[in-house]
């Protein structure tokens, strides 16, 4: 018969992994974007068969760039060339505890839809909060700071997640 390995970094080495990259696009940014597209584009080009990707670029709103976008299923050239398209010109604010939320959000979706892939979070960020409209890099009052740890505790309590703030 077939042997089945059971071999715990094999498994882990084969298992398919679902990346969620959200970026901010606010003028902060501008000078950090072209390192961010490289690691984009490391991010694509290192996927392995079966994994899956959603980008989302976000300021004061949030926009879906591609969701979960099977790697094994388009031309990793032409995705790479759609994402890099929403990676290039900034604007608004920066609302990071919205983010936070809407990253929180996408997790718990992601979990229900794959839950047997790897699971890895990517957030470029400087984390100038500016919340709309435009509070300039305005200092976070005490409750604000509180409420944004309160958000960030839950993407961080996440089980089963890589993240990586960049």
């Amino acid at each position: 018969g077939e042997r089945v390995s059971t071999n715990a970094a094999h498994i882990t080495q084969t298992m398919a992994t679902n990346h969620i990259l959200v970026v901010d696009i606010s003028p902060s940014m501008a000078p950090y974007l072209p390192a961010v597209r490289q690691s984009i584009q490391n991010a694509i080009s290192g996927a392995t068969s079966g994994d899956v990707i959603s980008v989302y670029v976000f300021w004061h709103d949030i926009k879906t760039v591609v969701e979960n976008v099977q790697i094994d299923r388009v031309d990793r050239s032409a995705l790479i060339q759609q994402i890099e398209s929403s990676v290039v010109r900034t604007e608004g604010c920066t609302d990071v505890a919205r983010m936070l939320e809407f990253s929180r959000e996408k997790m718990l979706a992601s979990e229900g839809l794959y839950p047997f892939h790897r699971k890895m979070l990517m957030i470029f960020s400087d984390n100038q909060h500016a919340p709309y409209p435009c509070g300039g890099g305005r200092k976070l009052s005490a409750s604000e700071e509180s409420n944004l740890e309160v958000k960030a505790g839950s993407v961080r309590r996440m089980g089963g997640w890589s993240k990586y703030v960049i």
